[in-house]
């Protein structure tokens, strides 16, 4: 099928289901302004204000093939009210810089460590060369 894209699934019940819907990630996108692991979780995918979008929702594949294989493509959202907003959405970046990186590894242990933990885990992590003893390290992660 040329219209077939890796993200087709048109409902999502849990984590794994969302990370197959375009119409999951574009929903929770939506309504919390940002995708990351928070989202990717049971409890967020069957969140009530998340489905009710997702049931709103239409999703049409463009012309041209799997949009997974090409560079960019070009995002259009079209409103009932006749409206209509575009976005040019490139392949996600690699992170190249320490910043990024950093911000990555907070986002990911949100919820799991404490600032300071992870503050620490960082630091750690970024001096791992000058550990003794990589037991401390450990408990750091430990919960």
């Amino acid at each position: 099928d040329p219209h077939s894209f890796s993200l087709r699934r048109n409902e999502a019940g849990d984590a794994h289901e969302g990370q197959y819907s375009l119409i999951y990630c574009l929903s929770a996108a939506l309504i919390d302004g940002q995708m990351g692991l928070r989202q990717m979780s049971d409890k967020r995918v069957r969140a009530e204000d998340v489905q009710a979008l997702m049931r709103r929702l239409r999703i049409v594949p463009p012309p041209g093939g799997p949009v997974e294989r090409r560079p960019k493509e070009r995002v259009t959202v079209h409103l009932n009210n006749g409206q209509s907003h575009s976005a040019e959405v490139t392949r996600p970046r690699r992170i190249s810089n320490r910043h990024d990186l950093e911000a990555k590894f907070f986002t990911c242990v949100q919820g799991s460590l404490s600032p300071e933990a992870a503050a620490r885990v960082r630091d750690t992590i970024l001096n791992l060369e000058n550990l003794d003893d990589i037991a401390k390290l450990l408990d750091y992660v430990r919960l």
